[in-house]
């Protein structure tokens, strides 16, 4: 008669304080350090590449979370089996400077750059779904079930199966397979993201940088001044800065046109393009935000523009430092237009170095208050400006009818 038997290897597992050695655990992060070190991998990564105190803190959100990874791994590339592990503690791999990987989750300290025109070169976007699924159908080996292979159907929103009147009959599926997850709630919570993601995340975003992509690194939440604001908004970097009698700095002036917008925020600015899901709230004043650098975004309302390139800002303010260096300086990259309605939020997701120490990097949108995040809090809320005016968080509407 046929025997089963489930086996574990004993690798090294995190305990809060170090990485013990010989355990049995079905945690991601260990699975995935295990296999960046193993000696079964032929180009085992030495412990100095390896960023383990950012693999340590996933290992933590994957236990408070309740991710687990536990698959038999046959005939796949280390790369492959990398990325299927990633994806059971909904991370994705990241292999430069450092072996690390890239939790999707809110990013609680806000923007760390700006992407525009001034910076950046052939920005463009796609939609790359042309037609979205109504549900998927979900194969994974089911541990309840003796670790037989399982289907179930998990819906996006506003579909079911026709029994329901309120809902649509779901006509369109799409088929997937779960490697590593054994559990069907976790099995559901992936398919609900993942329809979360089609819905939500369905443009990319590219644009070609100089040496200055060095700034970004995937998984960063970055500002990116878009087509749709292309009217309404200008960038420029600073020439010089004046300040008044206290040392404060009451204007700038660009090197190039600072535009303030409609000063009407009228949405029909933004018939005719395909229907975004998270845009900064469309505001009546003016500002300007600075790019500091220490990569955060520092954000001042404007009082008036003289002779389209002097800025004059409503209230002086003290210079940011950090350190004991000033933050703004003279080729500072600076964004204007309506106030809060600079540009949209996007993850960089991809950093792919070209010739001539140039990039292309690809974002995808942000899409805070559409994905679900194992762990986060209901009443998780993201504010636009601080009491300082630095930008720490996100606040969108998504535009209906």
């Amino acid at each position: 008669n046929p025997i089963k038997v489930v086996l574990s290897r004993l690798i090294d597992d995190w305990n809060g304080y170090e990485w013990v050695p010989l355990q049995v655990t079905s945690n991601p992060a260990a699975i995935y350090r295990d296999k960046l070190r193993s000696v079964h991998n032929a180009r085992a990564v030495p412990d100095t590449l390896i960023n383990d105190e950012e693999l340590a803190a996933w290992h933590e959100w994957c236990t408070a979370t309740s991710r687990v990874c536990n698959t038999v791994i046959k005939d796949k590339s280390v790369a492959e089996t990398l990325k299927l592990i990633s994806l059971t503690g909904w991370a994705s791999p990241v292999f430069a400077p450092l072996h690390t990987v890239v939790i999707d989750q809110p990013r609680l300290d806000g923007p760390v750059g700006f992407i525009s025109r001034r910076n950046a070169a052939r920005m463009s976007s796609e939609i790359i779904f042309s037609e979205l699924p109504h549900a998927l159908r979900i194969t994974y080996v089911d541990e309840s079930s003796d670790y037989e292979p399982r289907e179930i159907t998990v819906y996006a929103t506003g579909y079911g199966d026709g029994t329901v009147s309120s809902l649509t009959e779901a006509t369109l599926f799409q088929s997937a397979t779960y490697d590593g997850i054994t559990i069907e709630s976790q099995a559901e919570e992936r398919a609900e993201r993942d329809l979360a993601w089609m819905y939500n995340r369905g443009t990319l975003y590219h644009a070609t940088m100089d040496i200055e992509f060095l700034e970004h690194k995937r998984g960063n939440l970055v500002l990116w001044e878009t087509d749709m604001f292309g009217r309404q908004t200008a960038s420029a970097r600073i020439l010089s800065i004046e300040t008044d009698m206290s040392g404060l700095i009451e204007a700038v002036v660009l090197d190039d046109y600072a535009e303030m917008g409609s000063g009407s925020g009228n949405l029909y600015l933004l018939e005719n393009l395909y229907e975004p899901t998270n845009l900064y709230i469309l505001g009546t004043g003016g500002g300007l935000a600075f790019r500091l650098l220490n990569k955060t975004v520092l954000t001042k309302e404007v009082d008036e523009v003289v002779d389209d390139f002097r800025v004059v800002f409503t209230a002086p303010f003290a210079m940011p430092t950090a350190e004991g260096n000033d933050l703004i300086r003279e080729g500072t990259l600076v964004v204007t237009g309506e106030f809060a309605n600079l540009a949209i939020p996007v993850l960089v997701w991809d950093v792919q170095p070209g010739p001539d120490l140039t990039a292309t990097i690809t974002a995808i949108d942000y899409a805070e208050d559409a994905i679900y995040f194992p762990g986060a809090s209901e009443d998780f809320d993201l504010v636009i400006y601080g009491s300082d005016g630095v930008v720490s968080g996100i606040d969108f509407v998504v535009l209906e009818d």
